[in-house]
């Protein structure tokens, strides 16, 4: 297998949004929403939208906008901007690198790379288990509303119950005072007209209100 070292490549970079850049067409990030960047915590509004040659990227205050080889233009975190290239002195020459500073550069960015990519798999973890507790608690909340519904159509099924109970006892209580008054008057006077007479009475109480007879 043969082995290839990465040419030393002279690149040109600004620092953004302090240096404008027309050729990225580096547009601002038009939001509502005042959601603060947990990069670097500046506000939605203060970014950009970066076109690369892999889509569009979000560009935070003080990143490197970087002009690749092929006319490109790409953002970089200015951490390992720093950690990744050495300015060129005045007149275009490159600063002479032995092969073990390139490959310390080259492994120091490779180990952040890393690391960024654990801290972002960590933050993705946490966010799945946030969302899952509040599946949860939305299942709950569902199964919560589900009885009491029940409790409610049971409810209403016994006040209508009760209802029809009552409109059929004044129905029969109204036929029994029909009979009482017609024995009433057929023999009102004696001892059994007296009882029919507060039985009537008693009726009429339970209907509404006392009526004499």
């Amino acid at each position: 297998m043969a082995k290839y070292r990465k040419k030393p490549v002279i690149i040109e970079a600004w620092k953004w949004p302090e240096n404008e850049v027309p050729e990225a067409k580096i547009s601002m990030i038009d939001s509502d929403f005042n959601w603060i960047c947990k990069e670097c915590g500046h506000l939605a509004h203060e970014h950009g939208n970066c076109p690369t040659l892999e889509g569009y990227h979000i560009v935070c205050p003080g990143d490197m906008i970087i002009k690749g080889i092929r006319g490109d233009f790409y953002p970089c975190k200015p951490d390992i901007f720093e950690m990744t290239y050495e300015k060129v002195e005045s007149g275009g020459k490159e600063d002479e690198l032995d092969e073990k500073s390139v490959i310390a550069k080259f492994a120091t960015t490779a180990a952040e790379g890393c690391i960024y990519c654990g801290h972002l798999e960590q933050q993705i973890a946490e966010s799945n288990k946030i969302i899952e507790t509040q599946q949860q608690e939305i299942e709950k909340l569902k199964a919560t509303l589900a009885d009491w519904k029940y409790n409610a159509k049971c409810d209403a099924d016994h006040i209508a119950s009760l209802t029809t109970d009552k409109d059929e006892l004044v129905k029969v209580l109204k036929q029994a005072r029909e009979l009482l008054q017609s024995a009433w008057e057929d023999d009102g006077s004696t001892t059994v007209g007296k009882q029919i007479l507060d039985t009537i009475n008693a009726i009429d109480a339970l209907l509404g209100g006392e009526k004499d007879v």
